[in-house]
């Protein structure tokens, strides 16, 4: 749990003294003429999460019409991994529903388009005691947090009214998404101790609630008040907050694996007393010989490596054995999940269809041989489905989005997935670390979410607790995941 306080550049001194030891998040408020005037290094560098909401005071019509796009990009590419709340509190006034959500939109694609290291969040005011996330809600890849403004005006007001129907309904729309209150306050000064109180409590109840922001301007300041603020800042501590942790989410998941042979998969659920739902082979075409592939029932998975350049198969050199593993499969009548030209966001030294480093003709190259290998199968009518799979960090750190740049197409693609591994000599971070870099992404494209490959490294780290806390996250954290496999 992150405590933070609503700041701005001329009130720091005087909330920054009593809240310095426990705070580590900072929200600001500015309108988007006065992002420069925002000092936000001073707090990155003091490792301060730095929340910004952006509002726009001559009106939305001049953002879409790009008036402010250079002070975005200077603001966005000269402050790294921002929280950022386009248009922030904005049904306090708007009353346009279409106007609002083309220009959060624009908004967002225009930040992205310069910087993609900021999460964006959908600050929500609940001005009429309606909680209406849907009709305001720009969509999943547009939103990566929600957040209300909770403030009491009136004695006896609580902070549980008046965050339960909001927390449910934003959990409708995403269950991953994590939740902030900001800010939160009370205007009505003896009832402070009794609304700290409640706050708190009811703050334990609900799990997604990662941050809670204190206002700290008038009337919702503490003022001089020191018990308050001890009040507030060890209110966590006072009530035991859980950690940030989500419920599990039930699906139908299935787990796969790849071993060195075909027949090992088998050996080892009869060795470990197990049972898969899934097996991958990876093949060439030209060595498949698909009547002996095992799969006894489980989902079969073919990585089909098609081991030469794009410009090559796509000029046809591996035309024939596809076309004849698609009449194989047709013949056999099991659908088969197949898995062309994966990882491709690496270099040729790891396979030859591979693209990195990108270029624009590189990227077209890769979309057209993906169509064409997929017209193969389907023009035979074979009972083919079609995994697209990239690896989830390119080792050389290229900020380049793969989802937004070289995804082939929704009518070509039938699952989005990832390879993602924890290897010797590399940060030990845990499965869920590296998958939220690109999850979001993933979820956009609103197809099923797989994990092609994952496995991790035994040097440097307990593996047992890696993998219980991959299988935990992906339970929890992950809904939209529902095939896994080990290799």
């Amino acid at each position: 749990m992150k405590l933070g306080v609503y700041a701005n550049n001329s009130n720091t001194a005087s909330w920054l003294p009593p809240f310095k030891n426990y705070i580590s998040l900072v929200y600001f408020v500015c309108d988007v003429a006065s992002l420069p005037l925002l000092n936000i290094t001073a707090w990155t560098d003091r490792t301060f999460e730095v929340h910004v909401g952006i509002t726009f005071a001559d009106g939305l019509d001049s953002v879409i019409s790009g008036t402010h796009d250079d002070l975005l990009k200077s603001f966005v590419e000269n402050n790294t991994g921002m929280w950022l709340y386009p248009l922030a509190s904005f049904n306090s006034a708007l009353t346009d529903l279409q106007l609002f959500v083309r220009t959060y939109r624009y908004i967002v694609d225009t930040i992205r388009r310069f910087s993609r290291s900021h999460k964006f969040v959908l600050q929500y005011y609940n001005k009429r005691g309606i909680w209406d996330w849907l009709t305001w809600y720009p969509g999943v890849e547009y939103v990566d947090v929600f957040a209300i403004t909770a403030q009491a005006k009136t004695t006896g007001a609580k902070l549980e009214t008046m965050i339960a129907e909001a927390y449910t309904e934003a959990g409708k729309l995403d269950a991953a998404a994590p939740f902030i209150i900001v800010p939160i306050g009370t205007s009505v000064e003896l009832d402070k101790n009794i609304f700290i109180s409640d706050a708190w409590k009811a703050v334990a109840k609900y799990p997604r609630i990662q941050s809670v922001v204190w206002d700290s301007r008038a009337p919702y300041a503490f003022a001089d008040t020191s018990s308050l603020y001890l009040s507030w800042c060890q209110g966590a501590d006072l009530y035991k907050l859980p950690p940030l942790r989500y419920a599990p989410v039930k699906r139908q998941t299935m787990v796969g694996v790849r071993e060195e042979t075909d027949v090992e998969p088998f050996d080892s659920e009869k060795l470990w007393g197990i049972k898969l739902d899934a097996v991958m082979n990876y093949r060439s075409p030209t060595s498949i010989g698909f009547d002996w592939i095992r799969a006894d029932g489980k989902q079969q998975q073919l990585v089909l490596e098609l081991r030469d350049s794009l410009t090559n198969i796509l000029a046809g050199k591996f035309d024939k054995e596809m076309k004849q593993l698609a009449f194989d499969i047709a013949a056999a009548r099991n659908e088969v999940w197949i898995r062309p030209l994966h990882e491709f966001n690496l270099g040729t030294d790891v396979y030859p269809w591979c693209i990195y480093p990108y270029t624009r003709d590189k990227i077209e190259l890769y979309k057209r041989t993906w169509r064409h290998i997929v017209s193969l199968f389907r023009d035979v009518g074979a009972p083919v489905k079609f995994q697209w799979c990239f690896t989830c960090k390119n080792p050389f750190d290229d900020p380049a989005s793969v989802v937004a740049t070289m995804y082939p197409g929704a009518d070509i693609v039938d699952q989005v997935g990832i390879d993602v591994y924890t290897r010797e000599g590399a940060k030990p971070l845990p499965l869920a670390t590296r998958i939220r870099e690109v999850y979001r992404d993933l979820v956009s494209l609103q197809k099923p979410i797989f994990i092609g490959e994952t496995s991790c490294t035994d040097v440097g780290l307990d593996k047992a607790k890696w993998i219980a806390d991959a299988c935990y996250a992906l339970a929890t954290e992950f809904p939209h995941i529902s095939v896994i496999n080990w290799f």
